[in-house]
């Protein structure tokens, strides 16, 4: 067997070998830096671990995964993001500016309204996120929000 031949079959055993982390990056730290970055003390500083058996492994993800993660759990879930209070205050401000002061609202109706206006929202942000992608952006700025208030409001 020649030199190519064994360092070829060395390269299968250690891509074989090798134990999957999942995708997740794994970082030795200590405890006591943990406890300090977490307290936001040190900032932009590495610090060195002396003691291994005093580490703690810190996970890190690769750039998007979180974000999508949440994307999943927002989408299986029934509830509303807004919360209902904010919207009842809305809902009681407009209307004693109309003169109709102190009126008692049902809360079907300020959780219908809430819903309507979380629908709304989605549907804005999905036309701002297709006019990014026409110019060739993945994200979404306030180019297309401005872009996309101009053309809704336009009367022709």
């Amino acid at each position: 067997m020649s030199k190519t031949q064994q360092h070829q079959q060395q390269k299968q055993k250690s891509k074989t070998t090798a134990a999957s982390t999942g995708g997740i990056k794994k970082r030795l730290i200590s405890k006591a830096v943990a406890k300090s970055k977490a307290a936001n003390k040190i900032s932009g500083k590495k610090a060195a671990v002396e003691d291994k058996s005093k580490a703690v492994i810190v996970r890190h993800s690769h750039p998007g995964t979180v974000a999508r993660r949440n994307v999943i759990k927002y989408q299986k879930s029934t509830d509303g993001l807004i919360a209902s209070s904010p919207i009842e205050e809305l809902i009681r401000n407009v209307a004693s500016e109309q003169g109709h002061g102190d009126c008692m609202i049902e809360k079907g109706v300020v959780k219908l309204i809430a819903e309507n206006v979380e629908w709304n929202l989605v549907r804005f942000f999905h036309a701002c996120n297709q006019i990014a992608g026409y110019a060739n952006r993945k994200t979404v700025s306030t180019k297309e929000m401005k872009l996309l208030d101009f053309l809704l409001n336009q009367n022709i």
